[in-house]
């Protein structure tokens, strides 16, 4: 199923300040992620959730994933994330020619200095950059979607791509709840929120940014 969106901005007090404007509810700081130059906030939407995802200027940027945010002049969609059986969905994928990188343990700090760790699982060798989703396994963490303010509810989740019936067959069984057509490159979410409906999309820029290669 959808765990949830990542929505990427070159600046994260202004993400925060952008999801109070558009939500009515200011995503909370989630912490940095070690090694990767980044650092987090989240919001719940249910079941999904909102990762607000920028640079930790904390930490070094040069070739980091960080480094790939802090060159955005734009914030918007980047990718998402599925959750499951890692070792399960590598099996799945690589029975459709799609081979992968993981599990691999992550880890985020929190503001209060807990290390949260779980298990992710990244897709390799396909053509649909991020709209392909990487894997989670939350192991012994409390869902975000749990733990975070609640600022709406998906209503839908749409993905063009160039090859819609390869793109259906490489997710048949992964993840439910997504509309796939053709048509270039492009991802949107539409959230109903207290201030009405908000939709997440991709832009020229955060459609191609090459997050976690």
């Amino acid at each position: 199923m959808i765990d949830h969106f990542m929505y990427g901005v070159a600046d994260l007090d202004a993400g925060i300040a952008w999801s109070e404007d558009v939500f009515g509810v200011a995503a909370v700081r989630g912490g940095s992620h070690a090694g990767l130059g980044t650092c987090n906030a989240l919001l719940s939407f249910g079941d999904t959730y909102l990762e607000i995802i920028a640079p930790d200027l904390k930490q070094p940027l040069d070739g980091t994933m960080g480094g790939r945010l802090q060159k955005l002049t734009q914030s918007g969609l980047i990718t998402w994330c599925a959750r499951g059986d890692l070792n399960q969905v590598a099996a799945i994928l690589k029975s459709r020619a799609i081979d992968s990188a993981g599990p691999v343990t992550t880890r985020r700090q929190t503001p209060s200095g807990e290390w949260l760790e779980w298990q992710l699982l990244f897709p390799r060798k396909h053509p649909f950059a991020g709209q392909l989703p990487f894997f989670i396994d939350w192991m012994q963490c409390a869902h975000p979607a749990k733990t975070n303010p609640l600022a709406g509810a998906l209503r839908r989740f749409e993905i063009t791509t160039l090859e819609a019936q390869r793109y259906r067959e490489a997710m048949n069984g992964l993840a439910s709840g997504l509309e796939v057509s053709s048509g270039p490159p492009a991802m949107k979410a539409t959230v109903e929120g207290q201030r009405g409906i908000v939709e997440l999309a991709t832009n020229a820029e955060t459609v191609k940014l090459s997050i976690f290669g």
